[in-house]
């Protein structure tokens, strides 16, 4: 597997590695975050959902 960042190569080499990895990589971690958060989110939003539930069926 090549290193991320090769050793020896100069700040400006290695700036350019670092855009060039996020240029081709960017667009997955964006994806997966959004995909993270919409998960947490789907989360709260059912458990909230099934405790209304069960208070409803408590006062009903």
């Amino acid at each position: 597997m090549k290193n991320f960042i090769e050793v020896g190569k100069t700040e400006d080499e290695q700036a350019e590695q670092i855009k060039k990895w996020l240029k081709e990589n960017g667009p997955q971690i964006i994806a997966g975050i959004v995909m993270g958060l919409s998960g947490i989110w789907g989360f709260d939003y059912y458990n909230n959902y099934q405790s209304e539930q069960t208070i409803n069926a408590r006062s009903a």
